[in-house]
């Protein structure tokens, strides 16, 4: 396995962890807490997209990542702190597929 999908992979389970117990605490009555939790993980995972967005441009690659940090500032934005969540995961199993596929095709 090559570090890049390693780190999908990591990426992936925290986020599924910090879904489920966000989700555990908002069923238990503790939702300030779960929004707390979502937001600090939402809001690491966009600064991480941003500096990864200025290195692609800086070397000549535009991609969709400006919709994804739109999309996760405004499910946050409105409260929607589960839906951010998940968009984070989209995004990570996204890019876990895409490695995957260019590791299969060499």
């Amino acid at each position: 396995m090559t570090g890049r999908v390693r780190r999908s992979g990591l990426l992936i389970a925290l986020t599924l962890c910090v879904l489920v117990s966000a989700t555990l605490l908002a069923l238990a009555d503790r939702g300030g807490l779960a929004r707390a939790a979502a937001t600090a993980w939402v809001g690491a995972y966009i600064v991480w997209t941003l500096i990864r967005m200025v290195r692609d441009v800086r070397a000549g690659h535009v991609g969709l990542d400006v919709l994804a940090v739109v999309a996760m500032v405004a499910t946050l934005a409105v409260g929607e702190y589960l839906a951010s969540l998940i968009i984070v995961l989209m995004l990570a199993g996204g890019e876990a597929l895409e490695d995957y596929a260019s590791r299969r095709a060499r």
